[in-house]
């Protein structure tokens, strides 16, 4: 993520993360007692051909099996681990069959775990909208995750849980922003059908390198909404390359195929809120430290994934 550099918002008890290996974060979400989500974009089963990954578009492609892949809930530093911190194994991993590349279709992923997961002030799920929900243009949303702070700069240590505040853009703005100095014919779309956009024409706020999976949610009435998922960009904060995220009203009837629990955390939803279709053309917004007094809060729901 760049340019905003605060900690999670204290109402987000979801963000769940994958740490694989060292130095390789890619995030997920909990959505119920034994389903994550993530983008598909960064792994692939051992007996697959991982598939190409420009590395200004995406975090690059991992093989896992489960047994390689252990699941931390409850983490807000991850180099300084905490007592609400819970382990949990993967049992399996089912990646959406339409997604063949970063910039695909279909770039999401189900993470089942081996046991259910206890709620607990800190580990919660986040509310999946239906199908319908409409996202528009202009609303603001939040971004969260522990990826670079620039591209090729890493989250200092202590990796504490970052967030950035965007507006959404719709796919046919996001589409025309991607083509500006590009080689891609404007006839041939860069913003597919299912993503959805974030950030500003000007750059600077965005996400990141590592932020890959990631949620991306959406307040209402005191409820948080995913929105989408961190799929790919070019760059980080670049002019005219907002992020681009997995639009999850896309995946509603695949999720609840191959994962019947996810149905009772659909929540249909309008957003009552006043929104400029055009905040994406206005400056990025500056950081804004969060207090130190939040920081408990804060741990509801995030995870990570240890590779052995």
């Amino acid at each position: 993520m760049t340019r905003v550099r605060c900690v999670i918002r204290n109402d987000q008890r979801w963000l769940l993360a994958e740490y694989l290996g060292l130095s390789r974060l890619i995030q997920i979400i909990l959505v119920a007692i034994m389903i994550t989500l993530c983008g598909a974009s960064c792994l692939y089963n051992e007996d697959e051909e991982p598939p190409p990954s420009p590395s200004s578009l995406g975090d690059g492609f991992f093989s896992v099996t489960n047994s390689t892949l252990t699941v931390h809930l409850g983490c807000y530093q991850l180099s300084s681990p905490n007592s609400q911190e819970i382990s949990v194994g993967v049992k399996n991993i089912i990646r959406n069959p339409k997604f063949t590349d970063v910039g695909s279709l279909g770039d999401i992923s189900l993470i089942e775990l081996k046991t259910p997961v206890n709620y607990t002030a800190y580990i919660l799920p986040v509310c999946l909208p239906t199908a319908d929900v409409n996202f528009t243009m202009g609303l603001q949303c939040w971004v969260t995750g522990w990826g670079s702070i620039r591209s090729g700069v890493s989250l200092p240590s202590p990796q504490t849980l970052q967030e950035a505040q965007i507006p959404l853009i719709d796919i046919k703005t996001c589409d025309s922003l991607y083509h500006i100095q590009s080689d891609v014919s404007s006839s041939v779309p860069i913003i597919l059908s299912d993503m959805i956009c974030g950030g500003y024409q000007a750059g600077g706020t965005d996400s990141c390198q590592g932020d890959s999976g990631g949620p991306l949610v959406c307040s209402q009435g005191g409820q948080w909404f995913l929105a989408g998922l961190v799929s790919w960009g070019d760059g980080c904060g670049k002019v005219n390359r907002p992020g681009v995220y997995t639009r999850l009203t896309s995946f509603q009837n695949w999720i609840k195929q191959n994962a019947p629990g996810t149905e009772k955390n659909m929540v249909d939803v309008v957003f009552n809120v006043t929104v400029n279709r055009d905040a994406y053309l206005n400056l990025s917004s500056t950081a804004t430290p969060i207090s130190s007094k939040m920081w408990p809060i804060v741990l509801s729901a995030v995870l990570y994934v240890w590779m052995l």
